[in-house]
């Protein structure tokens, strides 16, 4: 697994639907766009220096919770087959409670 350093998080990006709710499929070219500007996930790990400079440096999202960062923020890397995203904690804009 790819473990963050610093102030980074490891996010799975939510995956978009490959076709619309109307039904119809969308073009690959479109998907690939709309995944790239997809800006929600689940955080896999963090880094140990991710929020130790915001507030009382207490993590406010932790592993295995769903978070909403700025949209094309961090970087996209491949691991085993699936897409993961590594961001600073700063671009992390919120925790999703279901």
């Amino acid at each position: 697994m790819i473990e963050p350093r610093g102030n980074k998080l490891l996010v799975k990006v939510d995956q978009v639907e490959e076709k619309t709710k109307a039904g119809i499929i969308m073009p690959k070219m479109a998907q690939e766009s709309e995944q790239r500007a997809a800006n929600t996930g689940v955080v896999k790990s963090i880094g140990k220096a991710a929020w130790v400079d915001q507030g009382d440096g207490t993590p406010w999202a932790k592993a295995g919770e769903r978070v909403i960062f700025v949209k094309y923020a961090g970087v996209v890397v491949k691991h085993q087959n699936e897409d993961y995203l590594i961001l600073p904690d700063i671009d992390v804009i919120g925790v999703i409670k279901d």
